[in-house]
């Protein structure tokens, strides 16, 4: 349980975005990722905000899952 805790306050804490970033599609993202004149300290953060977009969105489906499968499993006294 307080694995689970800390991979979540760690999902958390986790705010990797540069200027603009956040306003970008994710085809707009790949496109300026792949692109040649891109620094590669963005492209890094580029990629960091490509993965990390489904990546946040998956884990709040999997703690939703864990949530109910913890909360059915109650110790009844």
């Amino acid at each position: 349980m307080k694995k689970l805790a800390m991979v979540f306050i760690l999902l958390l804490s986790v705010n990797i975005c540069i200027a603009g970033t956040p306003s970008l599609t994710i085809d707009e993202l790949r496109e300026k990722k792949n692109d040649p004149k891109t620094k590669p300290e963005e492209r890094l953060e580029l990629e960091t905000e490509y993965h990390r977009r489904p990546a946040m969105a998956l884990a709040c489906v999997l703690f939703a899952l864990i949530g109910v499968g913890i909360g059915t499993v109650s110790n009844r006294r």
